[in-house]
């Protein structure tokens, strides 16, 4: 499993789990969570099925896993209520060098064989 925990914290969301209140409580509980031995892929669409019209998809890092679950089946994935896509950088200024929106704009970082601008035409059909 590759992470991003230098970026995201060890709990995916800036370690808001270690935040305390001015009595030393914490604010926030850890998520109570496991791994999921599904696939990415599945994952996404098995979140859709469950949650039709509802589930919004934030998009944070490489848009690989939500292109392919949109190829593998695109029906399910209009059932998305929206798909918001959140590029930027944390490490460097602006957005108009090579660290900037990188998963937006590498090549490497694309699905090969679908971009997600393509994959995303699939949903409006």
């Amino acid at each position: 499993l590759v992470n991003a925990a230098h970026v995201h914290g060890d709990d995916g969301l800036g370690n808001t789990s270690r935040l305390r209140d001015t009595e030393g409580n914490p604010r926030y509980f850890p998520a109570n969570t496991t791994l999921s031995s599904l696939s990415g892929v599945d994952l996404i669409l098995e979140a859709a099925s469950q949650y039709p019209d509802e589930l919004i998809v934030v998009a944070l890092g490489p848009l690989t896993n939500l292109a392919k679950a949109i190829r593998k089946d695109a029906a399910k994935m209009r059932r998305l209520r929206k798909i918001l896509v959140m590029g930027g950088v944390f490490e460097d200024y602006g957005n108009v060098n090579d660290s900037g929106i990188q998963h937006l704009r590498r090549p490497a970082c694309r699905p090969r064989s679908l971009p997600i601008r393509r994959a995303c035409s699939y949903l409006s059909t």
